[in-house]
């Protein structure tokens, strides 16, 4: 999907992103198995923040950004104080090499453009 296809799906996509909700209370689970005191979490393709905010409530301590290509999708995100959304795409990440420690991508790998650079991406950012 392209960029404009999610600012145009943005109002309502809460309401239909059942699957996308249960993949990311799924993740936060798994995450209690990882012993990780993160203080950079990254929510790769965070839509509305959903999976975000459980990312800091997950994390108190953390600095957690959601990142997004969408900015009405952001426009839809809960503001916290740990957390601070970004409009960026996943194929040039606005991070330093080596300064994440945790990066999550809840099933945004099929709507990127370039898979191959979105993962490289990621490698460079992660500590």
């Amino acid at each position: 999907m392209s960029k404009v296809a999610f600012d145009a799906c943005a109002d309502d996509y809460d309401q239909y992103a059942a699957i996308m909700q249960f993949i990311g209370q799924q993740i936060i689970e798994r995450l209690s198995y990882i012993k990780l005191n993160p203080s950079l979490v990254l929510d790769l393709g965070c839509g509305t923040g959903t999976l975000t905010q459980a990312l800091a409530e997950r994390y108190p301590l953390a600095k957690v950004i959601g990142l997004d290509h969408s900015s009405k999708m952001l426009s839809k995100a809960k503001p916290a104080t740990n957390i601070d959304y970004q409009l960026a795409s996943l194929e040039q990440l606005p991070f330093e090499e080596a300064s994440v420690d945790l990066a999550v991508a809840n099933v945004v790998l099929p709507f990127v453009q370039d898979r191959e650079q979105s993962l490289l991406e990621m490698k460079r950012g992660l500590k």
